[in-house]
């Protein structure tokens, strides 16, 4: 090539950067004046004349480059457009994107074999080889007498390995000091810097024209997701057609090759996929308790597994040296552990806000000061502001003892979005809007937290329940079937349920029979179209015939058919009497002892378990009764320990005693509110819901779980108390009805008439009559 004057090259150097101006200037437009472009392009080294001549050329041939870069672009026009984005012309100009991966904004200094520009990981991956050693197809590391390895077999290569400065561990060299010893990766000090965000010296992620930013405060920029459409941090950039995806919506999901599952994964160093689950991780001897485990991080002190981690961050502790409550990272030189400052680090595990030391979590915020900012998210307008009338329930969420426990029920919980979009409406929280969400378990605990955090008032809610679920049916009844169906639930069903739960008796159990009257009801008349009848022409022979298809519907449809017939919409009828039968299931004497003597005993059984269990045994309660008590019901004096099950004090035995106060001192179960709120009397087996106690049907599952049946356990008990004390006495002590305590004391004696007599006859000398 001729050599070129200097005046010659500045000729030419001048002609070309006149074409890239004119060319900025089209598509930047008149904010690109001379003194920009010259700027620009000083930024990007547009210096040598081949090179600028050359981009010249090219831009003749394309045109469009500037905004549809072709793949083949020269390393001027990618450093150009790099330039032209770093100075705020971003939105003029189009990033070129790696041929490979597709992503932009990456250096492109190499090229593929058809002459297309590739990143870094691209060229690398397109040159990779299989190892000698691993056969892993990897980049080539090092040559060997045995071949070419990759990395990771460089690294556990003996020769390349030395022993480290720091730790004396043979490790893989990763830094060399002044005096020529070597560091490995874990102790090598990365130079720190001032953020200018929080303030902090920690190792810089980024530079910005700010200052240094580190990790912790550094957030990539973000933008709108072409799935969901919300603006978040990208993963992975548009390409091909496809659109940009963030971080919520990505997912790279494949078949594990250990669980066969598709699920959320990678393949590590592009071997087989493995699920998140069964992905490989190294293991290590933890630096504080020894066992050699997965590593969870890389402390001053050195690895740290999981268990000792979460342990260690959730109990911060007053450090040696200096006396500040922080999680102890460090060792001094005396081997005593210290916190992060003490040892020359500043891994603190502080909140950035309130100073807190502890678990730390998103944002740099403990997990209080976290669900603060969540939960007021999470109740706030669509214009932004928090719902007045859901200001004493944030202020009970945010005082929960353990904040941890407000992430997991706002990340799990189906009842945290419901209360989001009570919230989002803006409009009066009322039962009645409650009552427009779906019927389920989820806004039957949305209702429940908001009641006890004082934003709705208290009802009785199977009541409640009740007139939805029968407006419900009603709405589905052709005519003639509401003429009838209606009435009875109103006039009858609805009527004797209000004046029950005015008197506070009204219960999950009472509204589980009161349905069951109206489902008999809907079947009779239902019955009746089948056979071309109503009621008027119902007789008692098609009584008989609709009785005797199945005995069972005259214990379902008794109220009904008296209702009918008092109201004289049909025919006078005679209905079969309803025998009650008596108790047949008992337990004998000794095992009913030993299962008393087991719930007092053993120590393994859940407290609930023990409680109940022992009450239906020694008292005979029902289920329903046991989870009306509240904790006021129980108090001790000088003489013992009583517990008022109705009216009157029952005196209680001292182990019994006890297991009441561990359960009300330090209760199994407490819903998220009711630790929060603390209210003076609450249930004595406390349920899911706040304010609530268990149901007898999930604390009958749980008995039967353990081994302890409870309607033969009833049985028993008030078999032997009905031979102990007089009828009324029982029923002012336990509060059973006299018409059930008379009855069982006739039961009783029966029982004990017919054993005497089965005696005598055995007895007897033969040809003689027992007197």
């Amino acid at each position: 090539m001729t050599s070129l004057t200097p005046a010659q090259r500045r000729r030419r150097l001048q002609d070309a950067s006149q074409v890239l101006a004119d060319g900025l200037r089209r598509v930047v437009g008149p904010e690109m004046t001379p003194e920009r472009t010259q700027e620009v392009l000083t930024r990007a080294k547009a210096t040598n004349p081949e090179r600028v001549l050359q981009l010249a050329g090219f831009l003749a041939v394309h045109p469009a480059a500037f905004t549809a870069p072709p793949p083949d672009s020269p390393l001027l026009l990618v450093r150009l457009l790099s330039t032209l984005a770093e100075m705020g012309h971003g939105d003029a100009v189009t990033l070129p994107a790696c041929a490979g991966c597709g992503h932009t904004g990456r250096h492109l200094r190499n090229t593929n074999a058809e002459g297309a520009r590739v990143c870094g990981g691209c060229y690398t991956r397109l040159n990779a080889r299989p190892c000698d050693r691993c056969g892993v197809v990897r980049r080539t590391a090092a040559r060997r007498p045995d071949g070419r390895i990759c990395q990771s077999c460089r690294k556990q290569d003996p020769d390349y390995q030395r022993e480290c400065a720091g730790c004396g561990r043979l490790r893989p060299p990763n830094a060399r000091r002044a005096d020529g010893s070597v560091l490995c990766q874990t102790c090598t000090t990365r130079p720190r810097h001032v953020c200018c965000r929080c303030g902090e010296q920690r190792p810089a992620q980024a530079l910005t024209d700010d200052g240094p930013v580190c990790r912790l405060c550094h957030q990539q920029p973000h933008r709108r997701c072409g799935l969901c459409g919300e603006v978040d941090l990208i993963v992975v950039r548009a390409a091909d057609g496809n659109p940009d995806i963030c971080q919520r919506c990505y997912r790279n999901e494949d078949e594990c090759v250990v669980c066969g599952r598709v699920r959320d994964g990678s393949r590590l160093h592009g071997g087989p996929f493995h699920c998140q689950s069964c992905r490989p991780r190294s293991q290590r001897a933890c630096a504080l308790c020894g066992t050699t485990a997965r590593i969870t991080a890389n402390w001053p002190l050195g690895a740290v597994c999981t268990p000792c981690y979460d342990h260690h961050t959730h109990h911060p502790r007053p450090c040696p040296g200096c006396g500040t409550t922080r999680v102890l990272v460090g060792r001094d030189d005396t081997g005593i552990v210290v916190c992060g400052p003490c040892v020359g680090s500043g891994l603190t595990y502080s909140c950035r806000r309130c100073g807190a030391s502890g678990e730390i979590h998103k944002n740099r915020l403990c997990a209080r000061c976290l669900a603060a900012d969540q939960v007021h998210a999470l109740l706030t307008t669509s214009e932004g502001t928090v719902h007045a009338q859901l200001r004493p329930l944030i202020e009970a969420l945010t005082a929960v003892p353990r904040a941890a426990a407000v992430l997991q029920w706002l990340r799990t919980s189906p009842a945290a979005p419901l209360l989001g979009e009570l919230a989002a409406g803006g409009a009066e929280i009322t039962h009645e809007l409650v009552d427009r969400l779906p019927r389920d378990r989820n806004t039957a605990s949305a209702r429940r937290m908001l009641v006890a955090a004082g934003v709705l008032p208290d009802r009785n809610e199977p009541f409640a329940q009740l007139r939805l679920w029968s407006k419900e049916e009603l709405a589905g009844l052709p005519a003639h079937h509401q003429a009838a169906v209606r009435p009875f639930i109103e006039w009858k069903v609805l009527r004797d349920a209000r004046r029950r739960a005015d008197r506070g008796r009204y219960t999950d159990g009472a509204a589980s029979g009161d349905r069951a009257d109206v489902r008999a009801a809907i079947e009779l008349m239902r019955w009746l179209d089948t056979h071309d009848l109503t009621l008027s022409t119902f007789t008692q022979g098609h009584l008989d015939t609709w009785l005797d298809g199945n005995r069972n519907r005259l214990h379902k449809s008794n109220l009904f058919l008296r209702w009918v017939i008092d109201r004289r919409l049909t025919d006078r009828l005679e209905i079969p009497s309803i025998l009650r039968s008596r108790p047949t299931r008992f337990l004998d004497g000794d095992e009913h002892t030993a299962q008393l003597r087991r719930c007092l005993t053993d120590e393994t059984l859940p407290l609930p378990v023990r409680i109940s269990a022992a009450l239906t045994r020694l008292y005979g309660l029902h289920n329903g009764r046991i989870t009306e008590l509240t904790t006021d019901r129980f108090h001790r004096d000088d003489d013992g320990a009583y517990l008022t099950i109705d009216r009157n004090p029952v005196l209680l035995p001292p182990s019994l005693a006890r297991l009441i106060e561990r359960q009300i001192a330090e209760p199994d179960h407490l819903s998220l509110l009711d630790r929060a709120l603390e209210p003076e009397t609450r249930y004595l087996l406390p349920g899911r819901h706040p304010g609530r106690p268990r149901t007898a049907n999930g604390l009958t599952r749980l008995l039967n779980r353990y081994g302890f049946p409870v309607a033969s356990a009833r049985n028993t008990a008030m078999i032997e108390m009905v031979a102990e004390l007089p009828p009324t006495i029982i029923s002012d002590l336990f509060g059973i009805h006299p018409s059930t305590t008379h009855a069982w004391a006739n039961y009783a004696q029966d029982s004990w008439a017919d054993y005497l007599a089965a005696q005598d006859k055995t007895t007897s000398p033969a040809g003689t009559q027992p007197s």
